[in-house]
């Protein structure tokens, strides 16, 4: 080359390159999306439950009340009697029932608020991250989620507070027909006694005498 410098050939510009950050955090946040999306049915899930069993459970008050009151009035017919302790027995295993899957939607619910504290608690210490240089854009997106997730967590939080107030009405009431029904059983035997040994003085009036060949 003589020492005659060489001219250096110019660097071919390839096809921009999308930013690594960018691409982590556009899957981050469908990911999220994912799961807010699922926790958000179960929401309404456990709502439907909710509202349709604490209507059942005005109704199942309303049949406790009734069956007590037969009991009551029936007490001269065993047979009556018996069939209250069955109704009870019905009624006392669909408050079971509804109560252990009250416990089980609580269950659900608790380890949902758990999940989204530590996605929100991530997603806060990503946006502190954050510098002047940072896109705009994704720190609103950010900023976004964070407020999309607290207002889950206060759905989450009304919800299991709801199951709570409404499961002890439901347990109580369970205990109450339970504690029926082995009364009843207990004086069952004795009714029976009473009902076939017992006379019936009409049996011995000339009233009931001259009914017989009727």
């Amino acid at each position: 080359n003589n020492g005659v410098p060489t001219e250096v050939p110019a660097q071919t510009v390839g096809p921009e390159v999308p930013d690594a950050d960018a691409a982590i955090l556009k899957k981050q946040l469908s990911d999220l999306q994912i799961a807010i999306n699922t926790v958000t049915a179960t929401i309404e899930e456990i709502s439907f439950f909710s509202a349709e069993s604490q209507e059942q459970f005005k109704e199942w008050s309303k049949e406790f009340n009734g069956l007590t009151t037969l009991y009551q009035l029936s007490r001269s017919n065993p047979q009556q009697v018996d069939d209250v302790t069955i109704q009870m027995t019905v009624l006392t295993n669909s408050l079971t029932q509804t109560a252990l899957k009250l416990q089980k939607y609580q269950e659900t619910v608790e380890l949902e608020r758990e999940h989204f504290k530590i996605l929100q608690q991530k997603l806060k210490e990503q946006l502190q991250q954050k510098t002047a240089e940072s896109c705009a854009e994704d720190i609103n997106l950010l900023r976004a989620k964070v407020k999309e997730l607290a207002a889950i967590d206060k759905k989450l939080q009304t919800l299991g507070a709801n199951l709570t107030a409404q499961l002890k009405p439901v347990k109580e009431l369970s205990e109450q027909v339970l504690a029926a029904t082995k009364e009843i059983q207990e004086q069952l035997p004795s009714l029976w006694r009473k009902f076939y040994l017992t006379h019936n003085q009409a049996l011995f009036s000339p009233k009931a005498y001259a009914e017989v060949p009727q």
